[in-house]
């Protein structure tokens, strides 16, 4: 079934019937939309970000053995006495 002339939508989006003025109020209230949207998100993705990176330096200091000091980081400074495997680290 076609649709009523009037309602077809243009090139970006918005309906063909309204104004100008109108457009322009609605292309303001999208990006209010988009910058005033909740941030919740981004503040979960960047403690999932300190959590990974805390992760990694633990395995990186605790478990394996670096060939250059042929001990772990940690054993080097004192910290630990033997190389943790990943279920000691993740405890």
């Amino acid at each position: 079934m076609p649709r009523p002339q009037n309602m077809e939508n243009n090139r970006i989006g918005y309906p063909k019937h309204i104004s100008t003025s109108e457009r322009q109020g609605l292309h303001d209230a999208r990006v209010d939309a988009r910058l005033h949207a909740p941030d919740e998100p981004v503040q979960q993705k960047v403690k999932n970000h300190a959590a990974a990176e805390a992760l990694y330096f633990m395995r990186y200091t605790f478990g394996p053995v670096h060939m250059t000091l042929r001990v772990t980081p940690a054993r080097e400074a004192g910290v630990a006495n033997h190389a943790w495997n990943i279920e000691e680290i993740l405890d």
